[in-house]
């Protein structure tokens, strides 16, 4: 039998947040597979640590590796492990994380004025794609500017872990609400929400899947895909020829996040455009 360390293929990537905060990395128990991608935990704070290929994309807490055991290939749930810079895989073969390429993932573009044209695209894009999200995402964004704490209670808990799977729609939401309004936020946009939506999230966070809960701790950080990387330089840029690529890149994802991140988005933009203009939020989108 072909051994596992033959089948894991060489590192050529990695986020060095896993270097720098390597406390709670010494036991990792796999939660989930697929042709691309391990999906581990942390034993102690159900930290994500993803192993991938290349294709998968580079992202918080990942890994980047030439390529990984087939679906067919059993795997051992514990075993696991990154310590000292090494990423350590059961039957002892152990991968130097320190000589590799990095890639930060708090490369969060700054967004000094309203992208118009990018908030036209997501129109289009996602018009129709999750009416009910869409729906308990702008009943949120009107409670998160009313003053009282339980205002926003039932709207948080009506987006926080909604929709199906181990990475529900709702949370991928919410990670495009946080991200968008900390984009915005940085330059000269008002987002007063966003503090307060900060702590909800991290309120309730619990209340998702382990998967929805780690996405959201990225998003709350500041930390991107790279795909949402250079999908922000293109809402900076707003510049028509990019953004359809930006978009493009965010829907195909391969975790299967893009819709849903998406409509955070465009629902953040319809927020912060409310503020900006004057303009209530869930108006038809300009002609």
């Amino acid at each position: 039998m072909t051994h596992l360390d033959e089948m894991v293929g060489r590192v050529v990537g990695v986020d060095p947040r896993l270097l720098e905060e390597p406390e709670d990395l010494a036991s990792l128990s796999l939660g989930a597979r697929h042709e691309q991608a391990l999906s581990f935990f942390t034993t102690a704070t159900q930290r994500l640590v993803t192993i991938a290929t290349p294709e998968f994309g580079a992202g918080p807490d990942r890994i980047l590796v030439e390529r990984i055991p087939p679906i067919s290939q059993p795997l051992p749930a514990d075993g696991w492990k990154i310590e000292k810079g090494f990423l350590h895989v059961p039957g002892g073969k152990r991968y130097d994380l320190t000589a590799v390429a990095r890639h930060p993932t708090m490369g969060l573009t700054i967004v000094r004025d309203f992208p118009g044209h990018m908030r036209g695209a997501l129109a289009r894009h996602t018009r129709k794609t999750w009416p009910e999200l869409e729906r308990r995402l702008h009943d949120l964004g009107g409670a998160l500017k009313k003053h009282l704490t339980e205002e926003v209670e039932l709207p948080i808990l009506r987006v926080i872990g909604f929709g199906p799977g181990a990475l529900p729609v709702g949370d991928m939401a919410l990670c495009g609400l946080l991200l968008t309004g900390r984009a915005l936020g940085m330059g000269r946009a008002p987002v007063h929400w966003l503090t307060r939506l900060g702590m909800e999230v991290r309120r309730f966070q619990h209340r998702t899947t382990r998967f929805g809960a780690a996405y959201l701790k990225f998003a709350l950080e500041g930390r991107t895909t790279t795909a949402q990387e250079a999908f922000f330089r293109a809402m900076a840029r707003d510049f028509e020829g990019a953004i359809d690529l930006a978009v493009d890149g965010i829907t195909r994802e391969r975790d299967a996040s893009g819709p849903g991140f998406l409509v955070g988005v465009r629902v953040a933009l319809d927020m912060i455009r409310a503020d900006v203009f004057a303009i209530p939020v869930g108006a038809a989108p300009a002609a």
